[in-house]
Formats: structure tokens, C-alpha cells, sequence
């Protein structure tokens, strides 16, 4: 195996270390006390991450999955991570590679501390003209912080997208990242079921992603698709126990795997409301209740409150163009949604609309 090195290859190398390396190699800002945090028990988590990234050399487009095993004891992590992947390059530099990593996980419960050992890209590219087929070793000692967004006693989302972004930003590549983490305090679980737990777990959350791509590509969510998603959300959120005493305070926080896609999704649609009907957003607004990322019980209540002003605003203004075209629909449809997002003041006025025109 041969040691990177980044003046072998001048520029087109280079940009090969950036594009492969973005992931575990920075350490990020870290957590205040009082975030969401791991409970003590033993835990699994999968990930995922899908790139796009373009230069004016080459696109890497890459997909990343991995796994982590940890114990959370005493405030503290323990535990291990393994990465593999897979890229297509296309430009002045093409062809395929395939990516593994390993480390280690320690840090706090609140602040995940996530550190490289070993990260390897095997090559089958050809460059300016030049084939080339090779083991290139990244070598370890990167790290990074990983910032958890919601927590349960049971479950815990983190930003896994920020960390991913850094590498491509600050080497100035408009590169486009999506991605989920998840984490499973498997003590809640038989043995036997936790590794089909984890399985599906896995599943639900590359077709999440997938759903994802497909959204921003098509500008448009697939609702036969979110909608088989979320009924697999639930049925696997119903496996785990409903055990509040680890650490949480007894708090009554609803979280499922695609908690944060949704929100993702709901996001997505609030920032280029033009591609979305009124019933649309209102289905996503349904949603994003149902798995917790809206509403009194969801686990990260500062985004669920951000997230409600957006869909707030956006309904605000469309009560208006339903009264001045006369709407019937548009002003029955913002009522019924006012009302499941419990806004006293925008249902009266949906309901004051909606009297005067239909």
C-alpha cells in the first residue's frame, strides 16, 4: 500500500485528498452543557452520507454508510466506528473508488468526540490520461465533534452533515451534502432483536437519503414513498421499551429514525415554496407531527418551534391570496392545518376567511 503523497500527482492528487478525506478530518465547534445527550446504556448508530461535488476538475459523487458500537457510562463514550463507501469520478479525472475508515469514539454523552485510525481509497481512475489503480492510505489522526440534535432515553439524531461539509468548504468546492445519523440504546433490546433492529434501522435510513436525492432532483416530494417510510418509523419504534428511567429526566419526547429527514423534507419545501401546493405542505406538516418533528412532544423543541414558524408564515401568506381569490379550498385547507399545529390566532383568521368566501 502507498502513503499519500500530495505532490506526486500535482493538482489532480490533491483534489483526490479533498474529496476523500472530508469525512472525520475536522474537529468542529463543541456542544454547550445541557444538549441533547446519550443516556448510560450501550448503544448502536448507523449513518449516511451522500456528496456531490464539483471542480473544474473533476465531480465526485460518493455514498458513505457506516456503523458505531459504544457504551455511554458515566457522562463518558467508549466504543468504535467503521465507514465504507463508494464514488464515481467524471471530468479531467474519472473512474471509480471505494473508501473504508475505522476509529475510535469517546468524548462526552453530550459531545461525541469521533477520531480516524485508518481510512483507505482504492482507486480505478485515470488521470489526465493516466490509468491508475491503487491503494492510497489517508492515514489517521483526524477528529472531529459530533453535534447531537434530538435525544430520547432510548434514541439520539446528530448533524452528521456539517462535519461532512467542512473538508469541501474550506477548500472552496459548492459541494452538495445529505445525510443521517442515528443512534440506538440496543440495551433496550433482546440480543436477537437488536440485530434485526439495527438491520432495518440501516435500511430505513439509506432509503430515507434516497428519498431525499430524490426530492431535490425532482423538486417534489414522492408522498407514496414518505408516507412507507414513516410506517416503518413507527413499527420499529414500537420494538423499543418505553423506559424513562436512563438519565432523561422522565421527559415525554417522541423521536423516530427519520425524524430529522422529515424535517429535512418540510425545510426543503418552506425554502422554495413555489414547487409545493398548500395541500402539500399540509400533508408535510401532518407528517412532521407524526414523528415528532413538529409539536409539544418532539425532542429538539427549538427546531420544532423554528420549523412551525416557517410552516406558519408560509400558511400566513397564503390566507391572504386565498382571500383575495376567493379560495374556498386554499382557506379550508389552511384552517384544518392551523388548527393541527395548534395556532389559535391563524385558525381564527383561516376560519374568518374561509366564512367570508366559500
Amino acid at each position: 500500500m502507498k502513503r499519500f503523497q500530495p505532490g506526486k500527482w500535482g493538482r489532480a492528487y490533491l483534489v483526490l485528498f479533498i474529496l476523500c478525506s472530508q469525512i472525520f478530518s475536522v474537529r468542529s465547534t463543541r456542544a454547550a452543557i445541557g444538549s441533547p445527550s446519550f443516556s448510560d446504556g450501550n448503544w448502536e448508530a448507523k449513518f449516511s452520507v451522500t456528496s456531490v461535488a464539483p471542480t473544474d476538475i473533476t465531480t465526485l459523487e460518493a455514498v458513505y454508510s457506516g456503523d458505531m458500537d459504544f457504551i455511554s457510562s458515566g457522562g463518558e463514550l467508549d466504543g468504535q466506528w467503521t465507514l465504507n463507501g463508494i464514488g464515481a469520478y467524471a471530468g479531467d479525472i474519472s473512474g471509480t473508488a471505494t473508501f473504508t475508515g475505522s476509529g475510535k469514539i469517546g468524548g462526552s454523552s453530550f459531545d461525541p468526540a469521533i477520531k480516524t485510525s485508518t481510512f483507505v481509497v482504492n482507486l480505478d481512475i485515470v488521470v489526465s490520461g493516466i490509468a491508475v489503480s491503487q491503494s492510497v492510505d489517508m492515514g489517521g489522526g483526524g477528529s472531529m465533534s459530533l453535534t447531537l440534535l434530538s435525544a430520547t432515553c432510548n434514541q439520539v439524531t446528530a448533524d452528521i452533515v456539517t462535519p461532512a461539509m467542512s473538508g469541501y468548504q474550506s477548500a472552496g468546492i459548492p459541494a452538495t451534502v445529505t445525510g443521517s445519523f442515528v443512534a440506538i440504546r440496543v440495551g433496550d433490546l433482546s440480543a436477537e432483536d437488536a440485530t434485526d433492529y439495527m438491520k432495518e434501522a440501516g435500511d430505513l435510513i439509506a432509503e430515507a437519503e434516497d428519498l431525499k436525492q430524490k426530492t431535490i432532483k425532482e423538486n417534489g416530494v414522492d408522498f407514496e414513498i414518505l408516507n412507507s417510510l414513516v410506517t416503518k418509523a413507527g413499527n420499529l419504534s414500537t420494538a423499543l421499551k418505553q423506559n424513562l428511567d436512563c438519565g432523561q429526566g422522565g421527559k415525554k419526547q417522541f423521536l423516530t429514525i427519520i425524524t430529522d429527514v422529515i424535517a429535512d423534507l418540510a425545510t426543503f419545501a418552506l425554502q422554495n415554496p413555489h414547487l409545493f401546493t398548500t395541500q402539500e405542505l399540509s400533508r408535510l406538516a401532518f407528517v412532521a407531527l407524526q414523528v415528532g418533528a413538529l409539536g409539544s412532544g418532539a425532542a429538539n423543541p427549538q427546531n420544532a418551534a423554528e420549523l412551525k414558524a416557517k410552516f406558519l408564515q408560509e400558511f400566513s401568506d397564503r390566507l391572504d391570496d386565498a382571500q383575495n381569490n376567493k379560495s374556498c379550498s386554499e382557506a379550508t385547507q389552511i384552517l384544518v392545518s392551523a388548527g393541527a399545529l395548534g395556532d389559535a390566532a391563524l385558525k381564527q383568521q383561516a376560519s374568518d376567511v374561509a366564512a367570508s368566501v366559500c
